[in-house]
């Protein structure tokens, strides 16, 4: 059912995924439904944390590639291979918009958002800080503050991608992101 559900989001928005639609995409009854979901509002949710868990792994996944590397790293390098295992599918784009236009609206939906966004920059701070190690330099700022930039710049380039059409996104996404660590970071031992 959250197949279906998510292909219809991508498909007609929130706003035009019925409970009718759904459920004859995913040829389950109305029952099924209602026995799964109070509402369409609860299905977003699952789906949005069925999409959360899918990220976390793939983050998990895309820093241990660095990590198994071993030896120091470039900026490019860390970006490119932890974005080349994130999904940045539309889907994933449409069901996180609309996520976070229901957690503007739901305070269920803003707890789940809000629980989601502080895992991860919990994991993101705690992985950039052994990639930049790797990188040879130190953050300028608190981690936190480094973390926040990096997803503002995700998140951002991510959208851009998806709303200009953007065949280009993913390159842009490893300069932006790229550009914003080392910015936000100076090389650990400086010449005398």
């Amino acid at each position: 059912m959250l197949d279906a559900a998510a292909q219809i989001v991508e498909e007609l928005g929130l706003t035009a995924a019925t409970v009718e639609r759904v459920c004859a995409r995913a040829g389950y009854t109305r029952g099924a439904f209602y026995s799964n979901f109070e509402s369409m509002d609860d299905l977003l949710i699952a789906l949005f944390e069925r999409h959360a868990e899918l990220v976390a792994a793939r983050l998990t996944e895309g820093f241990g590639a660095v990590e198994a590397d071993g030896g120091p790293v470039t900026a490019d390098q860390v970006v490119e291979r932890v974005l080349r295992t994130l999904p940045l599918s539309r889907q994933w784009f449409q069901v996180s918009t609309e996520m976070m236009a229901q957690a503007l609206r739901r305070s269920e939906a803003a707890t789940v958002l809000a629980q989601h966004r502080s895992r991860m920059r919990g994991f993101l701070a705690a992985c950039l800080s052994s990639a930049i190690q790797r990188m040879g330099r130190t953050p300028t700022t608190s981690v936190a503050d480094l973390t926040e930039a990096v997803l503002a710049m995700y998140e951002g380039t991510l959208a851009q991608a998806h709303l200009d059409g953007n065949d280009a996104g993913h390159d842009r996404q490893v300069r932006f992101i790229a550009i914003t660590i080392l910015a936000m970071t100076e090389p650990a031992h400086r010449p005398s």
